[in-house]
């Protein structure tokens, strides 16, 4: 029974843990620096992308059905974690194309269905994504197309 009354600050300290998420926040964190550090199979890849996919049209149906600002307050920690998550299953998924030659099977169909199996439709999204990034790059800083140099207007 002695030991019982130094107990309940140990499990009150824990519980307000648990509660808060922070918890849960920690593992997501040191799963996202895994995911970035070692090289994980396709399946398990294709499962994160998947999970990935899910939780941000979650994320964007909450959002979406939002009355107020303070119905979402924690939309901006959300974002980043998700944002910091997507980054780490980029970099993961790259690797393992560079690798292996395979990204799994959510990358496979997506590319098929991005480009529908035509090496010449594929080179022409991308150049024009290619265009579009220059474009928006140098409409944001106000640059020279050719030369590069700020242009003070």
């Amino acid at each position: 029974m002695a030991a019982d009354k130094g107990s309940p600050m140990v499990k009150s300290s824990v519980s307000k843990l648990l509660t808060q998420g922070e918890l849960a926040l920690i593992a997501g964190v040191i799963g996202i620096f895994v995911v970035l550090i070692i090289p994980i199979p396709p399946f398990f890849l294709d499962l994160l992308i998947t999970l990935n996919i899910s939780v941000t049209l979650l994320l964007l149906l909450v959002t979406l059905h939002a009355k107020g600002p303070l119905d979402l307050s924690t939309f901006p920690s959300i974002l980043l974690f998700l944002t910091l998550f997507r980054l780490s299953l980029n970099v993961a998924s790259t690797r393992q194309i560079l690798l292996q030659g395979y990204g799994g099977q959510v990358i496979g169909a997506f590319g098929e269905f991005v480009v529908g199996g035509n090496v010449i439709v594929g080179m022409v999204v991308f150049f024009n994504y290619y265009c579009y990034s220059i474009y928006s790059n140098n409409k944001r800083y106000n640059t020279n197309f050719r030369s590069g140099c700020q242009v003070y207007a």
